[in-house]
């Protein structure tokens, strides 16, 4: 009896375990998608300000250190099954766990860009043309991996 005893507690205790660890990645996911909607609307309010006919050096550098930093936090909070298959709220297209090489080759583009712009110089040509270069990834990268 004692036998059976101990084969239902340890079935028990690992019922109860996987349920734990199935609660811990959905909060895992909503997390990650939390995380990144918040790094996305940080980079939106970054991106902003290069737009203005009036925008300095000193701001261009801000906006890319600013869009650089959370563009890395948002590229590093999309674990498998925190797309559209998460049951949750998400513009994150399945195309970024699909097309691996794909999603990183645009993630380098705006790596590259954000650094550029977070280095300019004060020269409004360079100032301009570096904004643009970050607006032309966020357009690419949205475009192929963001629903509409």
């Amino acid at each position: 009896m004692a036998k059976g005893k101990k084969i239902v507690e340890m079935a028990l205790a690992a019922a109860l375990f996987a349920g734990c660890a199935g609660t811990v990645v959905a909060q895992d996911v909503a997390g990650a998608i939390t995380a990144r909607k918040a790094a996305m609307k940080q980079v939106g309010i970054a991106s902003v300000k290069l737009r203005s006919p009036s925008l300095t050096g000193a701001d261009a550098r801000a906006a890319g250190t600013n869009i650089g930093n959370h563009t890395k936090t948002f590229a590093a909070n999309l674990p498998k099954g925190s797309g559209p298959e998460s049951g949750q709220t998400t513009k994150a297209l399945p195309a970024i766990w699909t097309n691996a090489a794909g999603w990183k080759a645009e993630m380098d583009k705006a790596t590259k860009a954000n650094a550029a712009l977070a280095k300019v110089s004060d020269d409004p040509a360079a100032i301009k043309a570096a904004a643009a270069a970050v607006s032309a990834t966020c357009t690419s990268c949205h475009d192929k991996f963001r629903a509409k």
